[in-house]
């Protein structure tokens, strides 16, 4: 005996809905299914676009805080220009004055504007 079973999958189209037509292979907890609406079938499908949905979602995360950091660094290296400024104008008129400085003064005041420029404590 042959019997060929109907998808029990009531399906939404329009304003209204209908009885999947294809022909059910495959049985679940009691029920016929065709291939497209098999609930384990559907269950994969779903967690496979989540799965790909998630890893896509975790790399545009990583880029936002890949550019907020750089963004970041951007800020701190312009908040410091004024202090390289000031740094730069002591040693030349250091330079310009007598010989009263030593080269060591000028050379920890260019060490300090440099460490402060990398991100070091001073």
């Amino acid at each position: 005996m042959n019997e060929q079973h109907k998808c029990c999958v009531k399906v939404g189209r329009g304003f209204g809905f209908y009885t999947c037509s294809k022909t059910a292979k495959y049985e679940h907890l009691g029920k016929w299914y065709c291939k497209t609406h098999h609930p384990p079938t559907v269950w994969a499908k779903r967690e496979a676009r989540s799965a790909e949905w998630n890893k896509e979602f975790a790399a545009r995360q990583l880029a936002i805080k890949e550019a907020q950091a750089a963004k970041d660094e951007a800020a701190r290296r312009a908040a410091l220009y004024p202090e390289l400024l000031e740094a730069l104008r002591r040693i030349d008129e250091m330079c310009a004055a007598p010989p009263n400085f030593s080269d060591a003064t000028m050379q920890e005041i260019a060490r300090a504007a440099i460490a402060r420029a990398e991100g070091e404590k001073t």
